[in-house]
């Protein structure tokens, strides 16, 4: 897909809602369509318009959405529209604007605690579960397209352009979260493709960067093992990468006894390290008293 550009200011009006907005800036570019931040004129109210010249592309996706209208964690559409800009017919739909960031930014400016990592990958995963009762097969599971919104707190998936029902060939995907650029199965939507892109999301989440080896499956798994992780969650990471997890559910239940894991050494820690601090205060307690009965 081609990206749209629209300068801040630019005015879009919907050829048959007549709706009218004003562009306040570009959010980003997904698989279908450009996204920007925009104004409805008439209210004051500020949206998402994912915007493209392909109509078939948003088409899909509106149906989809519209579908999914009231899901927490699926920003909703309110309408779509086509409209001419500079002489081209261009079309579009209006979603909730989320006022957040993805968390390829997120992760560009700090690093997430394995704990977070960890949540993040079952959250996305349990969302996956829920739409695949629908039979809609999200594929494309990158950080770009889950998004935080700080206002609520929840976390959202976005760009619902590359979904595809159980059994159909994925045809929006990115390479690196991609099984079949890697080697390890057919790229058409099943619980397995996603518990693939969720393990690579994971390792780029928990590793704190995309490692390195990209596309070479030996240094991938070098990776896996090198890394500071536990041998628990090593061990989930190789048997996702694997495919060697039945389904998704299964997959969510070792994420969450690695978690919980987590906690209890943490917990454990903390206590120790408590301990140490009881020591050692108690003792200069007693050092002090002790030298100030000398010096008396």
């Amino acid at each position: 897909m081609k990206p749209i550009r629209l300068d801040y200011g630019t005015r879009v009006k919907g050829r048959w809602y007549g709706k009218e907005f004003e562009v306040i800036r570009h959010i980003g570019d997904g698989g279908t369509a450009s996204v920007f931040l925009v104004k409805d004129l008439a209210s004051g109210r500020e949206y998402a318009m994912k915007i493209s010249g392909n109509m078939l592309n948003l088409e899909e996706e509106y149906r989809v959405l519209s579908r999914l209208n009231g899901c927490e964690y699926v920003t909703p559409v309110y309408y779509r529209d086509d409209c001419v800009l500079s002489g081209t017919m261009h079309f579009f739909l209006i979603v909730k604007y989320c006022s957040g960031n993805n968390l390829a930014d997120i992760c560009r400016n700090k690093r997430l605690s394995l704990r977070t990592a960890l949540q993040v990958v079952m959250i996305a995963g349990g969302i996956c579960r829920e739409l695949n009762n629908m039979n809609i097969y999200y594929c494309d599971l990158k950080p770009d397209n889950l998004v935080f919104d700080n206002n609520h707190g929840c976390l959202y998936l976005v760009d619902f352009g590359g979904i595809a029902g159980r059994g159909e060939g994925v045809t929006h995907f990115t390479p690196y979260f991609d099984r079949a650029s890697w080697g390890k199965g057919l790229r058409v939507a099943d619980e397995g493709y996603q518990i693939f892109g969720l393990t690579m999301l994971l390792l780029v989440l928990a590793v704190g960067n995309e490692p390195s080896g990209k596309k070479h499956y030996a240094k991938l798994l070098e990776t896996v093992e090198n890394s500071n992780l536990s041998k628990g969650l090593k061990s989930v990471i190789i048997k996702g990468l694997e495919q060697e997890y039945d389904n998704l559910s299964e997959y969510c239940d070792d994420l969450r006894e690695v978690a919980v894991n987590l906690v209890c050494e943490q917990r454990y820690y903390d206590r120790k390290a408590g301990f140490l601090i009881n020591i050692i205060f108690t003792t200069s307690i007693l050092f002090l008293i002790l030298v100030v009965k000398l010096i008396v």
